[in-house]
């Protein structure tokens, strides 16, 4: 079939290279804060001042990097950058779904489709008791319309903390109820009782992003609206269909190609997602976008205008001047900070 398979490295390229990037500055800023605090004065060398200048080199060519690719980008569309960013990163998360249930039951075959779990939360729920898959915001998106992802303009997040909430003398933590009310953005198959994920064929959906019809096509109040979503099969791949399925499913039990998420799945299985209240989607996914915009183009105009130039002026200044030890402290603490909130602002 034509298919256009994303692997979990191609969906998150560019996410996952920005993280790297970000990640090896932080450290490095660590580090040379604690050898500056620590270790005794060194002589202005004409070497040591050749590596401190290698060392300003670097961070300026990586800060550069995300900068190039998520500030400058970001200042000029209407949100549309910032979607971008959040359907990249939940394709890799819920290609991490898919590769968790399945663990989950080749150490447990059938542990998911007992017919005890009756829908999407209780899947979570089930996860992350035995997987340690905890975190809400694998199942949550940031371009979902249904879910706000600051609340009052400020970086604080409105969703739950945790998934299940361990308590003291129960042996299975119950579902933590602010989750059991949020709008998942995934949507999965809860097969009849007895299945076992390795005996499917490997075509099989086991989760998507939600909202997919029986035509191939997504709902107007689907997280990516008409753009698409992705399908996580059985074998643990994850692909991205642009605006629809366009008949690159496969009908169960046959070879025969379908658009239909029902046809494609076994006879008796349910399929559980959460359903958004009446509105108006179109609507409300221009506003959504435009608030993504306006914060998360805020942010970067901080890091852009105002901390970069200070992080350059006071580079310069350690490189001719020695690099006295609290100025270095004071000066790789805003670097960190910065960075910080590049990671945040993507999701990482």
């Amino acid at each position: 079939m034509d298919r256009v398979e994303i692997c979990a490295q191609r969906v998150n390229a560019r996410v996952a290279i920005a993280r790297g990037i970000s990640r090896l500055v932080v450290a490095g800023c660590v580090c040379e804060s604690a050898a500056v605090v620590n270790s005794a004065p060194v002589p202005n060398s004409p070497r040591r001042r050749a590596q401190r200048g290698a060392a300003q080199v670097f961070s300026f060519v990586l800060l550069g990097v995300l900068m190039a690719d998520m500030g400058f980008r970001g200042f000029f569309d209407d949100g549309q950058h910032w979607l971008g960013i959040s359907r990249n990163v939940d394709g890799g998360h819920l290609h991490q779904i898919g590769q968790t249930m399945i663990n989950e039951e080749t150490e447990q075959p059938g542990v998911l489709y007992t017919g005890k779990l009756p829908d999407i939360y209780a899947v979570a729920a089930q996860l992350a008791r035995n997987r340690m898959m905890t975190n809400p915001q694998f199942w949550l998106s940031r371009a979902d319309p249904a879910y706000d992802p600051w609340k009052d303009r400020t970086m604080s997040y409105s969703q739950p903390a945790t998934i299940v909430n361990p308590t003291p003398g129960i042996a299975i933590a119950p579902i933590n109820p602010k989750f059991q009310s949020a709008p998942l953005a995934v949507a999965v198959a809860l097969f009849p009782p007895g299945t076992h994920l390795k005996d499917l064929p490997s075509q099989t959906p086991i989760a998507w992003t939600r909202g997919l019809q029986s035509d191939g096509t997504w709902r107007d109040d689907s997280p990516y609206g008409d753009w698409g979503g992705y399908v996580v099969f059985a074998d643990g791949t994850l692909i991205q269909f642009s605006h629809g399925i366009g008949n690159r499913l496969v009908k169960f039990g046959t070879s025969q190609p379908t658009s239909s998420i029902a046809q494609a799945l076994p006879v008796g299985t349910r399929v559980s997602e959460y359903q958004p209240l009446p509105g108006s989607p179109s609507a409300s996914r221009a506003a959504h976008a435009a608030r993504l915009a306006e914060i998360g183009n805020s942010v970067l105009e901080t890091g852009v205008v105002v901390l970069l130039p200070l992080f350059i002026v006071a580079r310069m200044v350690i490189y001719f001047r020695g690099g006295r030890p609290p100025l270095a402290t004071l000066l790789n603490l805003a670097c960190v900070i910065l960075f910080l909130l590049m990671l945040v602002m993507m999701g990482l």
